[in-house]
């Protein structure tokens, strides 16, 4: 193991320091840190900190963006779920008004069939009524030309 090629102190070091940069309520419960050192020379860590910070933020805005697209594909895939729900009610809806339509035409013309039919059978009732009292009338007058010719 060759702590200075490795470096592995340096990059835990600057990955705890940018943890605590970036989450400033977390804790920290060390009663002792030589961290930063190597062989007691002190080895600044600010850099690799921001760069490490930096970093982070560049992947958090990157995950954010992802994740605000995913949630914005999803939304549009609900909208447009809804818009052909709403599309399909409403021709559900004007076909069944066109059967409603088409159901209250047929009952009119029915009805108005019953009325002609009912037409023509009082028309017939008359007819045959003013036959009979014409044919009542023409006998009387047959009888009373009879009468008068006895």
């Amino acid at each position: 193991y060759q702590l200075m090629n490795t470096r592995c102190y340096w990059f835990v070091a600057a990955v705890f320091e940018a943890s605590k940069r970036l989450f400033p309520g977390a804790k920290q419960d060390i009663t002792k840190h030589n961290g930063g050192s190597c062989y007691w020379i002190r080895i600044p860590q600010k850099s690799s900190v921001d760069v490490v910070c930096g970093e982070y933020k560049t992947a958090q805005t990157a995950l954010d963006a992802e994740i605000e697209e995913e949630r914005r594909v999803e939304q549009e895939v609900r909208e447009e779920a809804r818009r052909r729900e709403i599309a399909e009610l409403r021709a559900a809806a004007e076909r069944e008004r066109e059967q409603c339509r088409a159901a209250d035409e047929q009952y009119r013309a029915a009805d108005e069939q019953r009325r002609a039919a009912e037409e023509g059978t009082r028309r017939e009732r008359e007819q045959r009524q003013a036959a009979e009292e014409e044919n009542a009338k023409l006998r009387r007058e047959l009888e009373a030309s009879r009468a008068n010719q006895l």
